[in-house]
């Protein structure tokens, strides 16, 4: 079975180099089930033969849906509500949460008060321990997150259910067809990935002074491995031969 990687950026050049790229990231959880991935970079308005793969996941990516996008945020999200409509198995990862959110009509904006960084707890909503993205994870599980864009709000009568909450955002996960996610976490993300994450980006916020010394020093010291993300990868995985 083969899954196209949608690429929508890349990581820092410090990350990369030691832990390879987005794409990277995501076939080391999915190779392993037994799925073949190759990477569509949207960036360049590339797009897969749907006829050829059996699923998508939509990668992170430095670009913003909510702050000045880019003219290929707007295209990709037009071929997403070609996806939608088709139900075609699909999991956005953090913008990719965003884009496909934004897709379905979602309301994507900046959080007014601060970023997510690091090792975060999340809860469960009552849909998400029904449903089969969550199957097997603890009613409260912690992840990986980095991001300032969230989704602010779901119109009424869309049939999109929340999975996943914090206090910081009500939509840590989406739900939006039958075969169709999108988590604002990183489950491709590690414990060593992510102290880089906190040493350059954290840091910079740091000398922005939208970080104390107090609280980037918690952040850095909170980091922990989680296994939430395998378990994510294992539920798409059936996700997607279920659809079959």
């Amino acid at each position: 079975m083969k899954i196209a990687i949608y690429l929508t950026g890349s990581t820092y050049t410090d990350i990369s180099c030691r832990f390879g790229d987005f794409e990277d990231w995501f076939a080391r959880g999915m190779n392993p089930l037994g799925f073949e991935t190759i990477t569509i970079d949207v960036t360049r308005g590339d797009r897969p033969d749907l006829g050829e793969i059996d699923g998508i996941i939509i990668t992170g990516s430095p670009a913003s849906v909510a702050k000045d996008p880019e003219l290929w945020v707007a295209d990709t999200i037009e071929h997403l509500r070609d996806i939608l409509a088709m139900d075609f198995p699909t999991l956005g990862v953090c913008f990719g949460h965003q884009v496909l959110a934004a897709a379905a009509g979602c309301e994507v904006e900046r959080h007014p008060v601060a970023r997510e960084l690091g090792t975060i707890e999340l809860r469960q909503t009552g849909a998400g321990q029904q449903s089969p993205l969550f199957r097997d994870i603890p009613e409260r599980f912690k992840v990986q997150e980095t991001h300032e864009d969230v989704i602010w709000d779901v119109p009424d009568g869309s049939g999109i259910r929340a999975l996943a909450e914090n206090e910081h955002n009500s939509y840590q996960a989406l739900a939006y067809t039958e075969h169709i996610y999108s988590v604002q976490f990183h489950p491709e993300i590690t414990a060593d990935i992510m102290h880089v994450y906190i040493d350059i980006y954290g840091k910079k916020l740091l000398n922005r002074g939208e970080l104390s010394e107090q609280e980037y020093q918690a952040i850095a010291g909170n980091v922990e491995e989680s296994d939430t993300g395998d378990q994510i990868f294992r539920n798409f995985a059936e996700i997607i031969r279920m659809a079959k």
